[in-house]
Parts: structure tokens; sequence; C-alpha cells
């Protein structure tokens, strides 16, 4: 690189310092064979001095009239087997940090003598054989094939937008709950046979319809075909009592929502993931069930009670999901009891 000195004021030392300097660039190449040469070179340099000792040694009995060769011989019992080059670069190696030592081994072939970086390269080898470099499994495979399905059903067939829809519309049934606008639950309507609802309290039919539908769909979405429109019906129903009022119904409401928002923001993350290494091997995520989606919407309200409001509510409860969910909330403060 040029200097421009007539830019530069080379009266003053200082000023040298605002001169470009020119950008070496090293490659890692020629660094790995420089660290060989002088592996190499110092393995040599030993050789000669110790053959260099032993001549003198020789010389040494000639000057003084005994026979070298006793010597000679003694001195070639007691000198350990030679070494290969490959054993020498691999002593040289355990002298290096990783991944240079890993580099240095396979380039001059002593990784042989290391079963570590032996079974890392070859499992290297193996990944790179495999399609996309994914070292998988059958039973991975096939579970990254019928994944593949879901990715494209969600990404590009608009099942995430109506899970985001769904959500979207129960947040604003919640809404309208908060500010008195709908009249869906009390004890009028529970009084109301369930058959002529429709006709007595139509606003409280439609709610309870759209809740239904909305909460099978954002399930559906996100859990897949194993949710049926059977277990949404019984979950909103075990969730909203239509005979108590808003004010009660509206947080587990609430707590239902922020659980289908939970499963959504799960189903995201595998999408995610898929997306960006091609394979769900690796992902860890338990699978949600529908006792899973009841628990968060009830064990919140029943830590707020004894044991005798909890009795009391299993007795009252007007479904068996209900029922099986006090069970295992009271199964569940057992075992942290120590019960």
């Amino acid at each position: 690189m040029a200097i421009d000195i007539n830019n530069t004021n080379l009266t003053d030392p200082m000023g040298l310092l605002d001169v470009p300097q020119p950008r070496v660039q090293i490659d890692p190449m020629q660094v790995q064979q420089m660290q060989m040469n002088q592996a190499q070179q110092q393995l040599a340099e030993l050789e000669r001095r110790r053959r260099a000792g032993s001549f003198m040694l020789a010389f040494s009995d000639v000057l003084k009239g005994r026979d070298p060769s006793p010597g000679i011989m003694e001195r070639q019992a007691s000198k350990p087997a030679s070494l290969t080059a490959a054993q020498r670069n691999f002593q040289y190696a355990q002298t290096l940090p990783e991944p240079q030592r890993t580099q240095f081994l396979a380039v001059t072939g002593a990784i042989k003598y290391d079963p570590e970086a032996m079974r890392e390269l070859e499992e290297a080898k193996r990944k790179g054989k495999a399609a996309g470099g994914l070292d998988l499994t059958p039973g991975q495979r096939k579970a990254d094939e019928n994944f593949a399905k879901v990715y494209n059903t969600w990404q590009f067939e608009g099942e995430k937008q109506q899970a985001e829809s769904n959500i979207r519309n129960l947040d604003n049934k919640l809404a309208r709950l908060a500010t008195g606008q709908e009249n869906v639950s009390g004890r009028d309507i529970g009084l109301t046979p369930e058959i002529l609802r429709p006709f007595v309290q139509p606003e409280a039919t439609s709610f309870l319809d759209e809740v239904n539908d909305i909460v099978f769909q954002s399930l559906r979405a996100t859990l897949g075909a194993q949710f049926t429109q059977e277990e949404g019906k019984r979950l909103v129903a075990a969730t909203f009592n239509q005979a108590l009022s808003e004010e009660f119904n509206r947080p587990r409401l609430q707590r239902l929502s922020a659980k289908i928002k939970s499963i959504y923001k799960s189903k995201q993350d595998a999408i995610d993931y898929f997306n960006e290494y091609d394979t769900l091997a690796g992902f860890k995520q338990e699978p949600e069930t529908f006792d899973d989606i009841l628990d968060a919407v009830y064990f919140d309200e029943l830590r707020q009670l004894n044991k005798e409001q909890i009795t009391d509510r299993f007795k009252k409860a007007r479904t068996s999901e209900e029922r099986q969910t006090i069970l295992r909330f009271a199964e569940k403060i057992d075992k942290e009891s120590g019960q």
C-alpha cells in the first residue's frame, strides 16, 4: 500500500499512526502446514542429536582402546522402539488445542491412534452421506415425513391464520363479558331447560355455540385431528357453567384462552424448529392432552380453596370431567406435601 507523503506529517512520530496499515490475511491451512513442518523438524532434530550422541560415545570407546560394539549394542537395547511418523504426529497433536488437534490428526493420518477422534470422524462421514447431512434413524425420518404434512398445512394452507383468528374471537368474547355486554349465564338461564334455551335465551345459546366452535377449531388446528368436536364441547361444558354468573365464568374462560395460546405457541415453536433444522430430531416437547387443558382451567381456582371446600366442589360437580380434574388436583397436592 503506497503512503501519501504529501498528506503525512513525517516530522511528527504520532502522525505515522494515521498511516493505513496493510491488512494481512492468514490462511488457516498454511498455519496448520507450518505447525506440521515444525513438529517434523523438532522430531528430526531430536533423532539427529541422539545419533550424534551415540557416535560420540562410540568414538570415545575407540580413543580409549576399547571395543565400541558392546556399548553400541547396549544403547540400542535400551533405546525405545522407534516410532512411526504417524505415532510421532500423534504425540505432537496432544500439545495442540481443539479443533487444531483433531484437524492435525486427520491431515497426518495419526487419527487412527485416537479412538474418540476416529468415532467423531466416522460420525461426520456418516452424516455427510445422509440426505441433507442429517443422520436420522428410520423412525425419525418417518416422523419428519408426517410432520412435513403438518408443516405445510400450518404454513401454507391457512391453518395458522385460522388458529390466530379463533384466539382473537375468544379474546373478543371475554372482553364483552368483562363490560357486561353479554347476558349469557346466570340463575335464570340455568333454570331454563336446555331444550328451550334456543327459544327463551337465544343470546346465551348463540354465545355458547360460538365459544364451542372457537375452542374446537383452535385446538383442532394446534393439537391435530385427535382433538374431536365432542371433546371441544365437553371442555367448554366443564369450563363454562351457564347456571353461574358471568363473573364466575369469565376467569375460567380466561384461563382456557391462556392455555389455548400456550398450545398455539408450542405448535409454532415446533414449526420454527423444523423450518430451521429440516427435522424434529432433538426437539423436546410434551404433547398436550384433554386432561392437561382442563387442569390448566381448574387448578388455579382450586388452589384458593381449603379441603372442605374442595370436597364440596367435588360433590356438586356437574360433569365427570370436573370431578376427575378435582381428583387429579388432590393427588398433585398430596404428592407436593409428601403425604
